[in-house]
This record gives structure tokens, sequence and C-alpha cells, in this order.
């Protein structure tokens, strides 16, 4: 009996291990086309398995131009994919897995069909999970009607805030740092891509955030050039977001210190000093026996002349 219990659960385990390893580690990317035209930034891209789960799912993002996507999962059998909701794909094999190209392109839906996101449909609006025409209201303000119920709310949604420093200040003809704070309070689709801009009177700047997550704060800077003197406003703007900034240019100062001397306040005292002597009198100041050996030379010389005269005779 021990011995047939042993044996199932060594089937058991061997039937998982089994399952487990036929999942193979694929990345599908590349472009995405929405009516022949690059994709919008933030379209969900989804991949189903043949049953129709959910195996995962990212958002577009726009470089170049173009709006690309890349999904990461792990899977088995064959899969397909969606675009907003609308199938791209027909069953794809996985195979042994690994990196994929694979550039889709999809048509928008028209009145009546069903839909999952408001920019699968041509007229923009999903409403109850049917494209329809926005049905305004009386007041004309552009909200739904009533009688709909509400526009059909994506799978996918992104809440975050900007801030900026409310007054700045700075030099003519320098370079200034705008700090943009970025604080991600909700990412049902991570990673996601934040695009942030900068208006200033001289130049508009752009950047882009990329692979960020729900709880995240980041700080992004611009440089500015300053051109100009005098007051301005500076607007940071991402989305519909935006966060102006006084600014104040100001021109730098050259500070100069001049020192004055009194005429009076120093006094050059100037000594002349002796001329110093030269020739034989210098000589007989520094040894004042030089005046002995010389007469001393002279007594020797006058001996030796007279006696060399006395022989002669």
């Amino acid at each position: 009996m021990k011995k047939f219990l042993n044996s199932i659960g060594f089937f058991i385990l061997f039937t998982i291990f089994s399952n487990i390893s036929h999942a193979a580690l694929v990345s599908f990317w590349g472009t995405v086309e929405m009516d022949r035209v690059a994709a919008p930034s933030g379209v969900v891209v989804s991949v189903y398995d043949a049953q129709g789960n959910l195996i995962a799912n990212r958002t577009t993002f726009l470089y170049g131009g173009k709006a690309y996507y890349i999904l990461d999962f792990s899977a088995e059998g064959k899969v397909y994919l969606k675009v907003a909701g609308i199938n791209a794909s027909g069953l794809l094999d996985i195979g042994s897995g690994g990196s994929k190209e694979l550039n889709l392109s999809v048509n928008r839906l028209g009145l009546g069909e069903h839909c999952e996101y408001d920019v699968a449909c041509s007229s923009g609006y999903c409403v109850g999970g049917i494209c329809s025409e926005r049905v305004t209201g009386g007041g004309g303000g552009g909200a739904p009607s009533p009688a709909t119920g509400g526009y059909f709310r994506p799978t996918c949604e992104l809440n975050y805030t900007i801030s900026t420093p409310s007054k700045l200040s700075g030099y003519l003809n320098e370079s200034l740092n705008v700090p943009i704070n970025i604080s991600i309070l909700k990412a049902t689709c991570e990673p996601v891509e934040i695009s942030i801009s900068l208006q200033t009177p001289w130049e508009n700047k752009t950047a882009s955030l990329k692979n960020l997550y729900k709880g995240d704060k980041k700080t992004f800077s611009f440089d500015i050039f300053l051109k100009e003197e005098g007051n301005f406003t500076l607007i940071a703007k991402s989305g519909n977001l935006s966060s102006p900034i006084s600014l104040e240019v100001m021109k730098k100062e050259i500070i100069t210190t001049t020192i004055e001397i009194p005429e009076n306040l120093t006094t050059i005292t100037t000594t002349t000093l002796p001329i110093a002597p030269t020739g034989l009198f210098a000589l007989i100041l520094r040894n004042p026996f030089i005046i002995a050996y010389i007469l001393f030379g002279i007594a020797i010389i006058v001996v030796i002349t007279s006696r060399i005269r006395k022989k002669r005779r």
C-alpha cells in the first residue's frame, strides 16, 4: 500500500513539473497602428491564451513618430493579441519562446460594435460596451446623457500629479535649473510612460519619463537659458495637468571696490649713503699694514740695486 501511494505521489509531481516545463518565456514587441496611422500613447496591448484568458497587457509608447509596445510574459501553446480590445492577430504558436518582432495593425470599430475602450471606436466613445455617438446634455457641456449610464471605463487607469516651485529667480545670460516633481498615484497597467513639457518665453522643452510604477516619485529638471531681464511665467504641463512658475530674471551687478590712500598717510625717509672709496685708498683702509709692506719692498729693491752697482765698479 505504501509503495502504491508513493507511486501516485511521484506521478502527480511528475505531471505538475512536466506542465510547468512546457511554459516558455516570450517577449513580443513591435509597432502599433490604428487605421493605418501610429496609435496614440497609452493604448492597451494585451495577450490571451487560446481559451481567452488574459496573460499580460502593456500600453503603447511613442518614439520617433511611431507607436511601440513590448509584452513580456510566460505561456505555453498558442496565444493571440488585442489592441484596445480589438483582435490584432490570429493564434500564434509560442514554440520555445524568445524575442519575437510582431507589428500590429487594427481598424477602429464602427457604431454599434462591441468595444472596451473609447480609442477603439471611430466615434471616440465607447458607451456601455458599444461604440456610440456622443450624446450631450441640455447644458451643452459635453457630458454623457444620463440614459447611457456613463462611458465605459477602460481596464487601465493612470492617475498622477505634478508640482513645481511657485517662484524661481536667476540672472540674465545664465542657465537656470527648473525641477518638476511627478508622483504616480495609480497605475493599473505598469510600467507607464509620462510626457512633460516646459513652456518658457524663449523656448519650449519636452521630455518623457519611462518605466514608472504606482508609488513612484520622480523629479525631472529642465535647464533653460535666461535671455531677457524682467518677470515672466513658466508653465509645466503633462497631459491635462499644468503648474505655473513665477520667474524673475535679474541683471547681475559688478561690484568694484576703490581704496584711497591719503597723501600724508605714509612718510618715506631718504638716506644718502657715502660713496665707498676705491683704488689704493680702499686697499689701505682694508689693511693698514699694507704701507709697511710696500716700504719694506722698496728698501729691499734699493739695497739690491746698490750692491749690483758696486760689483760693476
